[in-house]
């Protein structure tokens, strides 16, 4: 287990993919930045108090690694049903993604 001690090292050294590779997973930011609550659901979610935003609320979410050019699409609604969809691609840099929802649309960032 000492070797758990030089991640942060190797993280360094050979860049974010090396801790997606080690970890299997990576997190997604899902933050509403509008005056109103919403949902905003990853594939397979139902509309829920876990997954409901108030103003300015951000919650994070986690996904299997996928490989570059694969999808995953987030659906934004309120009192049970989806208003917005976007679908964020992963490329070969997506190391802390992000969607967003405000007032001109929802967003994929730093995909």
């Amino acid at each position: 287990m000492r070797w758990l001690l030089f991640l942060p090292l190797l993280a360094a050294i050979s860049g974010c993919d090396f801790i997606r590779q080690v970890n299997n997973t990576f997190n997604v930011s899902l933050e509403n930045r509008t005056a109103s609550p919403v949902h905003i659901l990853k594939p397979g979610e139902d509309f829920d108090q876990a997954n409901r935003l108030d103003q300015g609320g951000f919650r994070t979410v986690q996904f299997l690694v996928g490989e570059p050019g694969e999808t995953i699409t987030f659906r934004v609604g309120a009192n049970g049903s989806v208003f917005q969809q976007v679908t964020c691609t992963i490329s070969d840099d997506t190391s802390y993604p992000s969607v967003v929802y405000a007032s001109n649309g929802t967003f994929c960032v730093d995909w």
